[in-house]
């Protein structure tokens, strides 16, 4: 409310999974783009492969680039 308030209607949220999470949950997401490398540095869990699972699985793709090799998916409830 308070960003809407100011006229703010775009906001780049980063963060890790707790974070993320939160924001899905809360129905405030209206686009997520989806970044995939062409390597996998590391090893662990996915940073958002619960949320994708639990609450992203009805969305729909809208398009795809390949940008320098990564690959950008852009995805909408």
């Amino acid at each position: 409310q308070a960003l809407h308030e100011r006229e703010i209607r775009h906001l780049l949220v980063e963060g890790g999974p707790t974070i993320a999470r939160a924001f899905v949950e809360a129905g405030l997401v209206d686009e997520c783009i989806w970044i995939t490398a062409p390597i996998v540095l590391g090893t662990g869990p996915l940073a958002m492969g619960h949320v994708l699972l639990t609450h992203m699985h009805s969305w729909r793709r809208t398009s795809t680039e390949d940008l320098d090799g990564d690959l950008w998916s852009y995805l909408r409830p």
